[in-house]
């Protein structure tokens, strides 16, 4: 007796098993994806938030346009106040340095959260203001926006500034603290 049917073709349950690893194998293909394109935004994030707190770290140490920043000043000279979030020094504005203090210039560097009280900014703001008489006196210079925080400890001649950065990505906070070490004149 013959045999009806083609002997060569695959059965139902072979079919059955290749779809269902080819479809284990796409699964786990679409999640290490999707779990990469996570991850790597997380990265990118923390690599920007790494740069604005360098940059403001930067800014608050060498100065900005011209103005002389903490590492200029004289040690003696440095006030810290507001809990931490300002600080006050003198700068030797000469071209070449001078141990006279007649000619310094007062400058601060300080954290405005746009509270109303003598606030300047509407939002979280770094400043440095070239004349250091009250909040907002002098002429400003807006280092950063949207910090969450700003923290001045001295320590001798030695200055550490600490910054906080936030930022909000795909509805998840994202935040990183850095902090230098800013060595002042004596």
């Amino acid at each position: 007796m013959e045999r009806l049917g083609n002997t060569r073709a695959f059965t139902l349950v072979e079919i059955m098993a290749a779809s269902l690893i080819l479809t284990l194998i796409f699964g786990a293909v679409i999640g290490i994806h999707r779990q990469a394109r996570t991850m790597g935004r997380d990265a990118r994030t923390e690599s920007a938030l790494f740069l604005e707190g360098a940059r403001v770290l930067d800014r608050i140490e060498r100065g900005e346009q011209g103005l002389h920043g903490l590492m200029k000043a004289r040690a003696g000279s440095i006030a810290i106040t507001n809990g931490g979030r300002r600080i006050d020094f003198q700068v030797d504005t000469n071209a070449q340095y001078t141990q006279s203090t007649a000619d310094d210039k007062s400058m601060s560097v300080y954290f405005d959260n746009g509270d109303g009280s003598d606030s300047t900014f509407t939002d979280n703001t770094v400043v440095l203001d070239k004349d250091a008489s009250g909040s907002g006196s002098g002429t400003l210079l807006t280092i950063a926006r949207d910090v969450e925080n700003i923290q001045f400890e001295l320590n001798g001649e030695v200055v550490e500034a600490s910054v906080t950065v936030t930022k909000d990505v795909a509805g998840k906070s994202v935040r990183l603290e850095m902090a230098r070490n800013i060595y002042v004149r004596n």
